[in-house]
C-alpha cells in the first residue's frame, strides 16, 4: 500500500536510488575514515581495557589464541569506527526515510534513533563495570579455593561483548515495543509482524555474535532475550486499548470490513458528540478533514495501521474532502461513507448528534451490511428506541422532512 500526503511529491523511482546512493556514500567514506584512525590507536585502547579487567596484584592475564585477539583487535577497531560515524548514519537514515512516513511514524523513528545511541554508549559503559564486578568475584572465590587462577583476556573481552550485546538489544527490544505503543503505531493487527520483525533481527545479532563452536552459547541467549523482553511486556504493557480497537464485521454477503469512524468538527463549527462506537469499530475525533492536513494525517494513519476497509464520517457527505484524500483512500481500496450526521441535527434543531440518529444512519448504511441486512437492522433500532425520530432506511437519502416518522416502539409492531 502507498499514498502521498500534503508534504510528499510524487517523484521517479531512480531521483529516490540517486538520493540512496549519495547519502550511503557519504555514510561508507566517514566509515572508513573513522575505522582508519582508529586502527592507529586500537592497542592504547586495548591495553587500558586490559588493565581495567586486571583482578589479580600478579600477572594472571594471558593470551591462548592469537588468531582470536586478532579478531578482537580488528572487530573492536571497526565497531569504534562504527560508533563514532553514527550521528551522521542516524541523520541521514533519518533524512531518507522521513518522506515515506507519517507524522507520527517520523516522531517515533526519530525518538528510536536517539535512544539507540544513548543506549549503546550507556550500556557499554555499566556493562564494563558489571562484567568487572563478576570477574572480581570470581577471583576470590578461585584465591578461597586453593587455585591459581589464570584468564585468557580474549575471553574476557568476548564476555563483556555478549553481555552489552544482549543488554542493548533487550533495551532497545523493549523500548522499541513502547514507543510504537505510544505513537498509536502497535494495533492488535501488526503486534504479530512487529514481534517476528524485532525478536528476528536480535535473534539473528547474537547467533552471528558468537563464534562457531559457541553456537549452544548463542542459542541460550537468544532464548533468554526473547522469554525476558516478553515477560516484560506483559507486565507492563497491559492496556490492550490500545493495541487496537477494531474488529472484523462481515456483511450479509460475508465480506470482511473494518470500520473507522470519524466525528469531525468541521473547523469547530460543530461541537463533538459523545457517541458510543459500535462494538468493533473505533471512533476518533479531528479537527477538519478539509482543511487541516494534520488531521488527514491522522485519518490516514489510524486506516492504515488499522488495516481498515471502510471510512464512515459523521458529519457532512464527504463530498468537501481533497481530491489527494480521495485519491489515496482509492490506493488503499478504501470505502469512503459520509453520514452527513450535522445536517439531520440542524434539521431537526438539536445541539449534538443522538446516538439513535447515528445508529440509523450507520446500521442501515447498504455500503457496509448489504440490502439484505438492513431491513433487520432498522428492525432492531426500532425495538430499542421508544419515542424518538428515525429516518426512514428506504429514503435515507431524501430531505428529512420528507423522510421521517415518529416511531412508537413495540416489538410486536412492524415498520417494514
Amino acid at each position: 500500500m502507498s499514498f502521498l500526503s500534503d508534504d510528499d511529491v510524487d517523484e521517479q523511482v531512480y531521483a529516490h536510488f540517486d538520493e540512496l546512493a549519495l547519502r550511503v556514500t557519504i555514510i561508507f567514506v566517514s566509515s572508513m575514515l573513522c575505522i582508519g584512525l582508529w586502527s592507529m590507536y586500537i592497542d592504547d585502547v586495548l591495553y587500558r581495557l586490559i588493565q581495567f579487567f586486571t583482578v589479580c596484584t600478579s600477572s594472571c592475564l594471558n593470551i591462548y589464541d592469537p588468531t582470536q585477539w586478532s579478531r578482537i583487535r580488528w572487530f573492536s577497531t571497526i565497531l569504534l569506527g562504527l560508533i563514532s560515524v553514527s550521528p551522521i548514519l542516524m541523520y541521514h537514515s533519518f533524512q531518507f526515510a522521513k518522506s515515506g512516513l507519517l507524522p507520527k511514524e517520523r516522531k517515533m523513528f526519530k525518538s528510536w534513533l536517539f535512544l539507540t545511541e544513548v543506549s549503546a554508549l550507556l550500556i557499554s559503559v555499566l556493562s564494563l563495570f558489571l562484567v568487572k564486578m563478576l570477574f572480581v568475584k570470581g577471583h576470590h572465590f578461585h584465591l578461597g579455593m586453593g587455585l591459581k587462577p589464570k584468564y585468557d583476556i580474549v575471553s574476557m573481552l568476548s564476555i563483556w561483548m555478549d553481555v552489552s550485546l544482549f543488554l542493548l538489544l533487550f533495551i532497545l527490544t523493549f523500548s522499541t515495543f513502547w514507543l510504537l505503543h505510544i505513537f498509536g503505531i502497535l494495533t492488535r493487527e501488526n503486534n504479530t509482524l512487529w514481534s517476528v520483525r524485532l525478536f528476528g533481527f536480535g535473534t539473528l545479532l547474537i547467533l552471528a555474535s558468537v563464534s562457531s563452536f559457541q553456537i549452544q552459547n548463542g542459542i541460550t541467549l537468544a532464548i533468554a532475550y526473547i522469554l525476558l523482553t516478553k515477560a516484560m511486556l506483559s507486565i507492563t504493557l497491559k492496556n490492550g486499548n490500545s493495541i487496537g480497537g477494531i474488529d472484523d464485521i462481515l456483511d450479509s454477503e460475508g465480506k470482511r470490513i473494518r470500520n473507522l469512524i470519524v466525528d469531525c468538527s468541521c473547523d469547530h463549527a460543530m461541537e463533538y458528540s459523545t457517541l458510543k462506537p459500535k462494538s468493533g469499530m473505533k471512533l476518533i475525533q479531528t479537527e477538519s478533514i478539509c482543511t487541516s492536513s494534520e488531521s488527514r494525517n491522522e485519518v490516514m494513519h489510524q486506516l492504515i495501521h488499522n488495516k481498515c476497509t471502510h471510512l464512515t464520517i459523521l458529519g457532512c457527505d464527504g463530498n468537501a474532502c481533497p481530491k489527494r484524500f480521495d485519491e489515496n483512500l482509492d490506493r488503499l481500496n478504501i470505502h469512503k461513507i459520509g453520514l452527513n450526521l450535522h445536517s439531520i441535527v440542524n434539521r431537526k434543531g438539536e445541539q449534538t448528534i443522538q446516538q439513535v440518529d447515528f445508529e440509523n444512519q450507520l446500521m442501515t448504511t447498504e455500503i457496509i451490511y448489504g440490502h439484505e441486512t438492513v431491513r433487520k437492522k432498522y428492525a432492531e433500532l426500532q425495538a430499542r428506541f421508544e419515542e424518538v425520530f428515525v429516518v426512514d432506511s428506504k429514503l435515507s437519502n431524501q430531505p428529512l422532512e420528507q423522510n421521517t416518522k415518529l416511531i412508537q416502539a413495540n416489538p410486536k409492531n412492524e415498520y417494514m
